[in-house]
Parts: C-alpha cells; structure tokens; sequence
C-alpha cells in the first residue's frame, strides 16, 4: 500500500476514535450535571449549553497557535499532542465535583485539542495533490461516523458502568489513537528553515496578515463559518422544532432519527464528492453543494411531516458532505506547504467559531420572533447564506485565481 494511503487509512480510524470518544458524552451532559448537585432544570439546560459552548470557544481561541507550532515542529507532532491532551483532560473529567469544575476542564479539552486541523494539515501535505479531496472526503467520513455512532456507544456506557467510568474509557481511546498514528503513519513534511519563510510570514500574526490579503481563502473560511454556524443553529431547538408535525410519545428516539438522516447521507457521499472534486476540480462541488443546501435550507419551511423533514435533512447532509472536503481542499491548494498548518489552524478556528455561535443565532432568532417565525427566519437566513456563499464562490471559479480548475 502506498504511504498516503496507509497514512489515510490511519488517521481515518484515529479520526473516528477521537470523535467518537467527543460524542459518545456530549448527548448525557445535563444527566451528568444533574449528578453534580444541579437540580433545576433551567440551570441544568443552562450549564449544559455552556459547558458545550465552552468546547468550542477553546478550539476558536487556540487553533491558530497550534497550526503555527505544526508548521514549526511537523503536522504529525500536532496530532499526536492532541491525543494526548485529549486523553488526559477527558479522564480528568471523570473527577470533576462541580459544574465549574467541568466547565474549566471542557475548556481547557478544547484550547488543546485541535485534533481535526492537525489530520487535514498532516493529510493534506502527504497526499498527493490530485488526491486531496477525495482523502480529505473520508476524513469527514470518519467524523461523522463518530458522530453517528458514538452517541449510541456512549448510551451503552453510561448504562453499564456510570459517566465517570465512561470518561475514563473515552479518555484511554485517545491514548490508543496516540499509539496508533505514531507507530502506524510516516511524514515526510520538513519544517522550512527560517530563511527560506519571509519575514513578514514568520509568526502567527504575519501569517495572519498575509490571509488578509487572500480574498480567495477569506471566502472560504467565511464558507466553513456558514457551514458550521447554519449546520448547529436549530440542533438544540430541535424538539421544538418537530413538535407540531410529531406527536408521539418517543421525541427523543425521532431526535436521534433526523440527526441519523443527515449523518448517513454525510457518510456516504463525503468520500464520493471529494473523488468528483479530484477529477472535475472543488469550485464545481462547492458550488453546488452549497447551492444545494441553500435551497433545502429554504425548503425546510414548508416540511409537513416527518418523512419530508427525514428526506430533506437527508439531502442537507449530502450536501453538506461535499462543502467542507471542497473548501479544505482549495485552502490546501492555494496555501503554501509551509504555512499549512498554520492556515488550517485559523480554519479549525473559523469552523469552532461557526459552530459556538449557530446555536446562539438560532436560539436568538427564534427567542425574538417566537417560534413559527423564528424557524423560519432561520431557515431562510441560512438559505440566503449559503446562496451568497455559492455566489461568491462561483465568481472566484470563474477569476483568474481558479480559471484553470473552475474551467476543466
């Protein structure tokens, strides 16, 4: 097997592990807290939020400075400290006796974590550049087969063996995926002597400076903010949201029901989309995905019934499987190799920062025009977004930056 592949394969399983070891908790948080001492259900909800929230702000905070050390020390030095940090600060959760104290410990998990940035730097410098997005396709596939999964796994655990037993178990998977990817993949990426980077690129904030003057890789990072903030804007409204089309006794199992809709559309067509990207070039899919979700984002208004809002968070995720893999693979492509790791950090940053405020945006729109009007204000807000977004990204297909992919 040639070293990419190999490379690929292994950092898929590690990516599935470590995501899976993130889910398999994230559902039973408010249980959790509830063991804690916390009582009320509104400040149950509340730290449940927070503590979520916190994940997030960490990962936004942080990412870009462990993309500067990746392009510093190496991509798969990167990876192999987030395993650890992973490790240790989710069994540290197993010992936490208040509220703050887990929220200090979530924090801290993700301002050192940045696991996802480190595979896509370290697989996007390895692979072949023909081949970036059809890897960077079953990347996504390992995430949200973690996410698909791990929930269930998680369920099984705490009614085992208990929450803090359970982040003992998660926290040693991470140390396995340490073990794994240090014995089982190979780099070849050398750090560029300090004379060979110019000068005004040679920290973070030069880094961060020279972004700014790359309209292409703005729109894309502004795409993965979408993405993310339009993708997690009505999750935790979701029960609201199903309530006057669902009228059963099972929410919890119809819940879980949409969020598997979209994951198994994700799984399936994020490798297949990244192929297509390889061989017609990412503008393309892009563009269409993000068309397409604008559109079923929209559509989303007039569901009626449950099998409608099964099939169009079906195509919702299969549009979204092929956006991400595509922009991740522009960036790469329009990134120098020794600044990759850097700019995948800020786009690690950009993601958390989408997925830290979608579900303040939701909850805000729907708090201030109430609940009918609110999903829809949503739904067509998010619409717009991705439209624009498609828009733009057309324009720069068809630019002198990507004529030459945009044309094949």
């Amino acid at each position: 097997m040639e070293r990419w592949k190999k490379n690929l394969v292994i950092l898929v399983l590690a990516q599935f592990v470590m995501m899976a070891s993130f889910t398999m908790m994230l559902p039973y948080f408010a249980l959790f807290i509830g063991e804690l001492g916390v009582k009320d259900p509104k400040q149950v909800a509340f730290w449940a939020g927070t503590i979520v929230s916190a994940n997030f702000l960490g990962q936004a905070l942080l990412s870009p400075f462990w993309g500067s050390l990746a392009d510093r020390y190496g991509r798969k030095a990167m990876v192999l400290r987030s395993a650890v940090a992973c490790g240790i600060f989710t069994i540290m959760s197993s010992f936490v006796q208040t509220p703050f104290q887990l929220l200090g410990v979530r924090l801290l998990l993700g301002s050192f974590s940045g696991y996802n940035a480190a595979s896509i730097a370290f697989i996007s410098t390895e692979t072949p550049k023909e081949r970036i997005g059809y890897a960077l396709g079953w990347l996504q596939t390992g995430q949200q087969a973690a996410n698909l999964i791990g929930p269930a796994l998680g369920g099984v655990m705490v009614s085992f063996w208990g929450f803090r037993e359970g982040f003992v178990i998660t926290g040693i998977m991470n140390l396995f995926v340490l073990a794994a990817v240090s014995l089982g993949t190979k780099e070849t990426f050398k750090p560029a002597p300090e004379k060979r980077v110019p000068q005004e690129r040679e920290n973070t904030w030069g880094v961060l400076k020279w972004l700014s003057t790359q309209p292409l890789l703005v729109s894309l990072f502004l795409v993965i903010i979408i993405t993310q903030l339009a993708s997690k804007s009505i999750e935790p409204q979701m029960a609201i949201y199903i309530s006057p089309i669902y009228h059963g006794d099972n929410t919890r199992l119809i819940i879980a029901y949409v969020f598997i809709a979209t994951a198994i559309s994700n799984v399936i067509l994020g490798p297949i989309l990244g192929k297509l990207g390889d061989r017609h070039n990412s503008f393309k899919i892009l563009f269409w995905c993000l068309f397409g979700a604008g559109l079923v984002s929209i559509g989303q208004i007039w569901v009626g019934n449950m099998w409608q809002l099964y099939v169009v968070r079906f195509a919702f995720g299969g549009f979204l499987a092929g956006i991400l893999p595509s922009a991740n693979a522009l960036i790469s492509i329009h990134t120098p190799m020794e600044h990759r790791g850097s700019i995948f950090g800020f786009m690690a940053s950009a993601s958390a920062f989408g997925m830290f405020t979608g579900p303040i945006f939701g909850g805000s729109i729907i708090g201030l025009f109430g609940v009918n009007n609110g999903f829809l204000a949503v739904f067509a807000l998010t619409g717009i977004m991705f439209i624009m977004g498609s828009v733009f990204i057309n324009q720069w297909g068809k630019g002198r930056e990507g004529s030459e992919m945009f044309m094949k």
